[in-house]
């Protein structure tokens, strides 16, 4: 009785190491500038871990475009530790897609976006983020 204990000890401790492993949901707030607007919009970036896969992220991109708001799933591969991270995210529908490529100096994220047409990417805009400060507990 004693080894079956022993072994689904050891799986718990490995299975939640590997959760350890993927890392924390991450969230950007800030703005994109579209080449096609003249002022700066509002957007909100959520990057969620993908399980087992270090460098791997489910992103949603939230934002407005006129007076419409949109979310823009994909995913991402990159470290918020080494500073890049970039990916591909689709509308709705699956219609229209954009990449995105961001890289952090002094915990501010800067970079570009472009949408995919025809396998080709042209450029729309950029992209300026930081992530909140996390409040520690008192």
């Amino acid at each position: 009785m004693m080894p079956r204990l022993l072994l689904i000890s050891l799986f718990a401790v490995l299975l939640l190491a590997a959760a350890g492993l993927a890392g924390e949901e991450r969230i950007l707030y800030g703005t994109y500038r579209s080449d096609y607007q003249d002022r700066p919009q509002r957007m909100r970036v959520l990057f969620k871990p993908v399980e087992q896969e270090q460098g791997a992220w489910l992103v949603s991109f939230d934002f407005t475009y006129g007076k419409r708001s949109y979310t823009y799933s994909g995913t991402a591969r990159g470290s918020f530790e080494e500073g890049e991270i970039g990916g591909l995210v689709e509308n709705e529908s699956g219609a229209r897609s954009f990449t995105f490529f961001l890289q952090e100096r002094k915990g501010n994220f800067s970079g570009t976006h472009a949408e995919v047409i025809g396998g080709s990417e042209e450029p729309t805009g950029t992209l300026t983020l930081k992530e909140k400060s996390k409040k520690k507990p008192k």
